[in-house]
């Protein structure tokens, strides 16, 4: 095994976490930041730019998901708090941000270690 290959990411080690339960119509910020707590959800900003980076190996079944990453948060220049996600448009994984206006929804996703 080369260097390369030990940088690589093992997405194996992680799976999906629905932190919005269908009886909920929408998880707010504060929920969302609490069940990130509460379940250790993974990943950063750095990490959504290795997925990104490695978009091959996601799995096809994410596709349909958002992959929220809370442990990063922004603030915006004009004062909005901001949260990266990756979501699934087109044939490609972009790279966006959540304001702190907006809701999670079901197919919003945390990272959890399996």
């Amino acid at each position: 095994m080369n260097d390369k290959d030990q940088d690589r990411l093992n997405i194996d080690k992680f799976s999906l976490y629905p932190f919005v339960t269908y009886s909920e119509e929408y998880a707010t910020w504060d929920m969302m930041l609490n069940r990130a707590k509460n379940v250790a959800a993974y990943g950063n900003q750095n990490l959504a730019e290795q997925l990104l980076n490695e978009q091959k190996s996601i799995p096809e079944n994410w596709k349909k998901h958002n992959i929220i990453f809370p442990n990063t948060l922004w603030k915006s220049v004009t004062g909005h708090i901001l949260c990266p996600y990756l979501s699934f448009k087109g044939n490609k994984w972009t790279l966006n941000y959540y304001w702190f206006l907006y809701d999670f929804h079901h197919n919003d996703r945390f990272l959890i270690i399996k």
